[in-house]
């Protein structure tokens, strides 16, 4: 049985209230995204120093953090929607916003924290240094024809059920002209798959969007 949690509803640990090691996990990790370390893959390739990208990068953190106890070593994390490079609506109008940010920084910090993760995207991600499938979520058995059963410890899915991408995929209308036919249809299609490819326990949070499990 896979849990669903929604971060609107899910209240994080107070900082004081940790260990000295949760403490100091929490701080290496933040001290990481900082100093902006993730590795360039190419010369265009910059990682910001400030601003919105860094502070979503922190908020993810917290809530991951928070979900998997600080227990990270061994984990495995599947990214849904977690950005490109090119070919989709949020990445010809916000260049390098929707770029796949998280998954870059949890792959290049996996010697420190332990963690495994694969990228989803509709978009394009190749040069990438983290696992990754190029999907439409829409598609039957997406997930189940490539992941394993019982594989993920925890599934994110980061403002997937309201993307202009989803939306236009569906209706043909851009986020402007939203519905929630759209994410009513992606949610149709993933949940019977993540109750097969997430471990017994496991959690799917959904972060962003008005969708109501």
């Amino acid at each position: 049985m896979v849990r669903i949690v929604n971060s609107i509803n899910y209240f994080m640990n107070p900082f004081d209230n940790l260990s000295d090691s949760k403490k100091n996990l929490r701080n290496l990790i933040f001290e990481e995204i900082d100093n902006g370390c993730l590795k360039s893959v190419s010369e265009n390739y910059v990682f910001p120093e400030k601003g919105f990208i860094v502070s979503s990068l922190n908020k993810k953190w917290k809530l991951v953090l928070d979900i998997l106890d600080y227990e990270l070593n061994g984990k495995i994390i599947l990214d849904l929607g977690c950005g490109c490079n090119s070919g989709n609506v949020e990445s010809s109008r916000y260049p390098n916003e929707y770029e796949p940010w998280f998954s870059r920084f949890v792959h290049n910090t996996c010697d420190k924290t332990g963690l495994k993760i694969y990228g989803v995207d509709v978009g394009d991600l190749s040069g990438e240094n983290f696992p990754f499938l190029r999907v439409n979520l829409l598609k039957e058995n997406c997930l189940i024809d490539y992941f394993s059963k019982n594989y993920f410890d925890l599934v994110l899915a980061f403002k997937l059920f309201n993307s202009p991408e989803l939306e236009f995929r569906v209706t043909g209308n851009n986020y402007l002209n939203a519905t929630r036919n759209s994410a009513e249809k992606l949610k149709e299609n993933i949940l019977p798959q993540l109750e097969q490819i997430v471990k017994h326990n496991g959690i799917f949070c959904c972060i962003g969007g008005d969708l109501c499990f």
